[in-house]
C-alpha cells in the first residue's frame, strides 16, 4: 500500500488549501491560497510557485459555473502540447483563457476574448486533435 507523505509545506503560517490538481505530462498544477498557481513533480525540490492572480473565484480555475468540479467532472483546465490551459482572471483581463508552461513568464492570457470590461466566462473546454474548443461570451454576440 502506498504511503502518504507531505511533499512540501508551501505555507507554514496556515493551510494553503491546495485544490484543483491537474496533470500535464509528468507534473501537476494546483491552486493554493485561493490566488496562486503552483506546479509539482511530486518532489520537494520540484514543487514551485508559478504565478499569483488577483482573484481565483470558484468559477475560474477548476470549477464550472457554480458546480463543484468533483461532482460535475467539468474542469476549466485542459492540457495541450505540454501546457496547461485554464480559465482565471487578473487585474486587466477579468475571467479569460490563460496558458501556462510552468513558469511565471510563460503564464498569462492566451486570448482576450472579451475586450470590454466584461468577462468571457470561457467554459466546457474540449481538446480535439491539437485545438482547444470552448464556449465563451464576447462583446458582439454575448
Amino acid at each position: 500500500m502506498p504511503q502518504l507523505r507531505l511533499v512540501k509545506n508551501i505555507d507554514p503560517q496556515r493551510s494553503s488549501n491546495p485544490k484543483n490538481l491537474f496533470t500535464v505530462g509528468d507534473v501537476f498544477f494546483f491552486e493554493a491560497n485561493g490566488v496562486e498557481l503552483w506546479l509539482s513533480d511530486g518532489t520537494e525540490a520540484g514543487t514551485r510557485f508559478v504565478k499569483e492572480f488577483s482573484l481565483i473565484a470558484p468559477d475560474d480555475i477548476g470549477e464550472e459555473e457554480g458546480t463543484q468540479s468533483t461532482k460535475s467532472g467539468k474542469l476549466a483546465m485542459v492540457s495541450l502540447d505540454g501546457k496547461l490551459l485554464f480559465r482565471s482572471r487578473d487585474d486587466a483581463n477579468r475571467s479569460e483563457v490563460f496558458v501556462s508552461d510552468g513558469t511565471s513568464s510563460g503564464t498569462g492570457v492566451l486570448k482576450n476574448i472579451r475586450t470590454d470590461d466584461g468577462s468571457s466566462r470561457a467554459r466546457d473546454f474540449t481538446i480535439v486533435g491539437k485545438q482547444l474548443f470552448f464556449k465563451a461570451t464576447n462583446n458582439a454576440a454575448g
